[in-house]
């Protein structure tokens, strides 16, 4: 039986898994296929974690928090050693959670110095007890470097892109298909608002709708469009 967490002592000797931590045998493959260099999206379980990056939730409390923050540390620096080992040939995002702040400002900035420039956002539930990140709480971790789709939405709407005009947000296997729909539909939300104050949505979305300087299309739109049309 496989073992649950790839973190533990059993190893299996399929060569797929394999290749997730023998740098060799990862590289030999890579020149295989032709593929010069990578970038690699981390779906690995760190110590202490539920479950795999992707679809763990974030801590809840502190006690876990704690627990998990120590595990996705030795998690990056272990990535930090595995990019080393061919160095210009791999990189990866540093992983971070967001139930603290201070501690995610610090491993963000421990990532880039130590050649992990990207970070991997994690998304917030909308039952969990952090708030969205539509919330100006996160402005420490814009300023330095899913519900996935409903994450842009909430980014446009809450300002973030205003206040951080150079910010790219990128966003992994989700396609591409939806995004001109999606920025052509937030255009008429934004337009119903300013045009009619009657509707409950204008007077929940108002307030914060005000501070946008561009309708959340402006600029992106046609790039979007020329994008999918090429696919």
């Amino acid at each position: 039986m496989r073992p649950s967490s790839r973190w533990s002592a059993e190893e299996s000797d399929e060569e797929t898994y394999r290749c997730r931590y023998d740098s060799e045998l990862r590289l030999a493959r890579l020149d295989e296929q032709g593929i010069a260099a990578e970038l690699i999206f981390p779906d690995t379980q760190p110590p202490f974690y539920p479950s795999n990056a992707v679809f763990a939730s974030q801590p809840r409390t502190r006690e876990d928090y704690e627990r998990r923050h120590a595990g996705l540390q030795a998690h990056n620096r272990w990535m930090v050693d595995f990019c080393s080992f061919a160095a210009g040939r791999r990189r990866a995002p540093v992983q971070v959670f967001l139930y603290d702040i201070d501690d995610a400002f610090a491993d963000i900035r421990w990532g880039a110095a130590n050649g992990l420039s990207a970070v991997l956002v994690p998304a917030i539930a909308p039952n969990h007890v952090l708030d969205g990140l539509w919330s100006e709480r996160y402005d420490p971790v814009w300023a330095v470097h899913w519900f996935a789709r409903r994450s842009l939405s909430h980014m446009i709407f809450g300002g973030v892109f205003d206040r951080f005009p150079d910010l790219k947000l990128v966003m992994t296997e989700e396609g591409l298909g939806w995004a001109v729909p999606e920025l052509r539909r937030l255009d008429h939300y934004v337009s119903n608002v300013v045009t009619r104050p009657d509707l409950d949505q204008s007077r929940f979305g108002g307030p914060a709708l005000a501070k946008l300087s561009l309708r959340p299309s402006a600029g992106d739109l046609a790039a979007f469009s020329g994008a999918v049309s090429a696919l």
